[in-house]
């Protein structure tokens, strides 16, 4: 089976009423070599009846589980575990992409051997012309920022694999609030991960 140029992790808990169009806005992506990694996190809803809905149809779409009703942090370390493309991609599980988003992105780090992470911005659902949140492209000031604050959006950002194992950085299980911001200060300060951003990013369903 050929390695796919992406693995989008997403930890799923009961989300029910977003995670189906959360797929298809990845489904809908212009560039289509990917692996989709569906974290269920022992979901009591109906969440699990639509994963694999999706999964029957599209062989791209794939689900794991934890052992235990867990966090979304834990749950991402089962989808980096298991994660087999070029690119690591975020997803959280109530958001919507652009369907050029992934290209974008691809487009840039394959421009740039030197560039490890690039994000996005947000937007507000429904609101197509306010930015939830816009930002820094300029590595050194993404890297400055996180001294005192995440400077970057988690779920919007695709990261270079060799990065994340070279460094076998994974989400800290001891923290339960901010993993994500400390997930990029370990890729920025232990990774020396290189950073940017461009406006191609995620709308918010909730």
């Amino acid at each position: 089976m050929n390695t796919p140029l992406i693995s989008i992790i997403t930890p799923v808990y009961n989300m029910e009423a977003f995670i189906g169009p959360a797929i298809q806005s990845v489904l809908d992506q212009t560039c289509i070599d990917f692996e989709l990694l569906l974290i269920d996190d022992c979901s009591t809803d109906g969440s699990m009846d639509i994963m694999e809905s999706f999964a029957s149809k599209d062989a791209r779409v794939k689900i794991l589980s934890t052992p235990v009703n867990s966090w979304a942090h834990i749950a991402g370390n089962v989808g980096l575990d298991h994660a087999k493309g070029k690119y690591i991609a975020i997803l959280d599980a109530d958001d919507l992409l652009p369907n050029d988003r992934f290209k974008r992105q691809i487009d840039v780090l394959e421009g740039d051997p030197e560039l490890d992470i690039c994000g996005g911005w947000m937007k507000l659902f429904g609101d197509s012309n306010k930015t939830l949140n816009s930002f820094q492209s300029d590595n050194l000031k993404v890297r400055m920022g996180l001294l005192f604050d995440s400077t970057m959006g988690h779920g919007t950002a695709m990261i270079r694999r060799s990065v994340i194992e070279a460094h076998h950085i994974r989400y800290d299980t001891d923290i339960f609030y901010a993993h994500d911001y400390h997930f990029f200060t370990q890729l920025a300060f232990d990774g020396h991960a290189r950073f940017t951003s461009i406006p191609a990013g995620n709308t918010p369903q909730n």
